[in-house]
């Protein structure tokens, strides 16, 4: 059975999205992809642009930053702080976009865990944030920046879905 073609986002609280997307691969190749510089720069911007940084640091206080440009021109970049890493299994981690008018608002708390059923792999990515969506301000630019976030999330994860599927045919075949 293949892949499924987009990712499940859905608002689980005013302070919460979850992503849930199913992989036609083991969770250990999934997790590789996740967390591997080189294999994120190969599917982290989707169709939206291009990468430019993929800088992952993968131990518990250890930074990760992704930049990329976009297809109109402006970059776009993202990064945060590892809290809880459990290979394979789950990893905890806070995420800042860089873009945002009001810089000093508190990070969000993401935790990616990656279930394996069949060599089926089922990534749930939890997004928490610290106040209501309504409460942040601007709430309007909030609701399209999270509407785009949902769009280039849906289509990094097909990239991730190819870049995971073709590891594990290569594998396969070794």
């Amino acid at each position: 059975m293949p892949s499924s073609a987009s990712a499940a986002v859905t608002l689980p609280t005013d302070e919460q999205i979850l992503i849930v997307r199913e992989f036609d691969a083991p969770r250990a190749l999934v997790y590789r992809a996740w967390t591997t510089p080189d294999l994120v720069m190969r599917w982290w911007s989707g169709r939206r642009g291009k990468m430019k940084v993929a800088e992952i640091d993968l131990r518990v206080g250890g930074a990760w930053r992704y930049l990329m440009e976009a297809n109109g021109g402006f970059e776009v970049g993202f990064h945060g702080e590892f809290r809880e890493i459990v290979p394979n299994e789950r990893i905890v981690y806070t995420e800042i976009y860089e873009g945002m008018p009001d810089g000093d608002s508190p990070p969000a708390l993401n935790t990616a865990t990656f279930v394996e059923h069949d060599g089926r792999t089922t990534m749930f990515d939890h997004v928490a944030f610290s106040a209501p969506f309504g409460v942040l301000g601007r709430l309007a630019e909030k609701l399209v920046l999270a509407r785009y976030l949902c769009r280039l999330i849906e289509q990094r994860n097909q990239f991730l879905i190819v870049a995971a599927t073709r590891m594990h045919r290569d594998s396969s075949q070794n």
